[in-house]
């Protein structure tokens, strides 16, 4: 049976976004579904593995021949990710998309927007973790010791020095098995990856505050007002 996040989620998104379904080639796991991009718009292929409604591994490898303005409604989950390639601004809140850092989303809270440069192939890799896996499965499994799981999440955001989960969405992007293998392998590097944001996440709430000095102060307010001065430039 195949999982609702793929049926109600990623299919209807991906089509409304010019992707169509087609046999995995061969750079990707066969355990996937994949989507190649209408070649009027762009080239490539968006890959995802779902475990039934617990998680899902996902794989970016496109890009578009003009800018392409992203907005969508992402389901409650929380999604970790590395970019490879990328060019582009996320606009709710705003930033830019960086390649080489680790970035983090939380989805159910508000409509995603960003644009697309055009041109520069999107190349990530990610993981998205969905309620019934963090707030049942993982309450049940640890019930003295659950912990706040988006917000150790959002804690790691455009984490610039995470070696230990690049490597670990390095090992994801390039598996090729399949079946029972598979299953096992995906839930592993989740738990694995669970435990790596979990572990970074209560190391750097135990690290004490640094106050900010008079100088620190002073030098923020100038910026303050330099930008004040200077935003309609």
């Amino acid at each position: 049976m195949e999982s609702k996040i793929l049926t109600e989620y990623y299919t209807p998104l991906l089509e409304q976004n010019s992707f169509r379904p087609v046999p995995c080639p061969e750079p990707f796991g066969p355990a996937g579904k994949c989507w190649e991009i209408d070649p009027a718009v762009g080239s490539g292929h968006y890959w995802v593995y779902a475990r039934q409604d617990l998680f899902d591994i996902k794989i970016h490898d496109f890009y578009f021949h003009e800018d392409f303005c992203l907005d969508l409604e992402i389901p409650e989950c929380i999604s970790i990710l590395r970019y490879d390639s990328i060019s582009g601004e996320e606009l709710n809140p705003y930033r830019r998309l960086s390649a080489g850092d680790i970035e983090t989303i939380v989805g159910g809270k508000q409509r995603y927007r960003a644009l697309i440069h055009k041109r520069i192939p999107v190349h990530s890799v990610g993981i998205g973790i969905l309620p019934a896996y963090y707030e049942d499965f993982l309450k049940k499994q640890y019930p003295e010791d659950f912990f706040d799981l988006p917000a150790a999440f959002q804690s790691v955001d455009q984490a610039a020095d995470f070696p230990a989960m690049s490597k670990l969405l390095f090992e994801v992007e390039n598996y090729r098995g399949e079946g029972v293998a598979a299953a096992l392998f995906y839930e592993a590097k989740v738990t694995e990856a669970i435990a790596l944001v979990v572990d970074a996440w209560r190391r750097q709430s135990q690290r004490p505050e640094r106050p900010l000095s008079a100088e620190d102060l002073a030098g923020l307010q100038n910026v303050v007002s330099y930008i004040g001065d200077h935003y309609a430039f």
